[in-house]
């Protein structure tokens, strides 16, 4: 499921990175469920600062994902009141999240699920 939201990911190193997620205390993942089968995935992590925040930690949507035959009923709610919860229990006051720019559906789901906007940017990197 996760290659299926972050495609450019190397299955390999996608393995290695789901085992190292799960032995993280700061990230978390859960699933939903549907007849016993996963259908679906919230990512989730403690992140110490977050642009537009001003709590710490901050509750982070890493990602979420539910299979298109499963769109459309809700679990993509179910998901993110779950990782909410989490993010409580954690001690977060504050929850956040990111998408590309050009990822206009996602953007469309954030906002019809309470998140606002705080900052649109383009980030860089290079070597030292």
């Amino acid at each position: 499921m996760r290659l299926a939201l972050f495609p450019d990911l190397e299955p390999a190193f996608n393995e290695a990175d789901m085992a190292a997620l799960l032995r993280r205390p700061e990230q978390h993942v859960r699933l939903v469920f549907v007849n016993d089968a996963a259908v679906g995935f919230v990512e989730l992590a403690l992140r110490n600062l977050v642009d537009g925040c001003l709590s710490s930690p901050v509750g982070y949507l890493e990602g979420i994902w539910v299979a298109p035959e499963f769109r459309g009923r809700g679990l993509s709610t179910l998901l993110l009141e779950s990782a909410l919860e989490w993010a409580r229990e954690q001690g977060c006051t504050e929850f956040a999240s990111d998408s590309d720019l050009a990822d206009v559906e996602a953007q469309a789901w954030h906002r019809a699920n309470g998140f606002a906007e705080t900052f649109r940017v383009v980030q860089f990197r290079r070597e030292v």
